[in-house]
């Protein structure tokens, strides 16, 4: 995998840190680090099209959540779940 400058786009929370990680077409993984409780909130990905699985982690305490995300490739807006101090997003086909 490979730091994705620029991939991630907001509006984001002034608190709020997010790093992208991503082998491109196949598998994405992104980090968000909160100074202060945040979101819900909405991000924008540049992703191919097609049907991706959205998994969300928070790492403090082990719980997940999945969703199937369908893009039409490019921009693809996707809805983020409050971030406590930290969440995980995995993205793959």
């Amino acid at each position: 995998a490979q730091p994705l400058s620029g991939w991630v786009s907001g509006p984001l929370d002034a608190g709020l840190r997010v790093r992208a990680w991503g082998v491109p077409g196949q598998a994405y993984a992104v980090y968000f680090r909160a100074e202060h409780p945040a979101g819900p909130l909405k991000l924008t990905v540049d992703l191919p099209a097609g049907a991706w699985q959205a998994t969300w982690l928070d790492p403090r305490d082990g719980q997940s959540r999945t969703a199937t995300v369908q893009s039409t490739g490019g921009r693809t807006v996707l809805s983020v779940p409050p971030v406590g101090e930290d969440l995980v997003l995995k993205l793959a086909r």
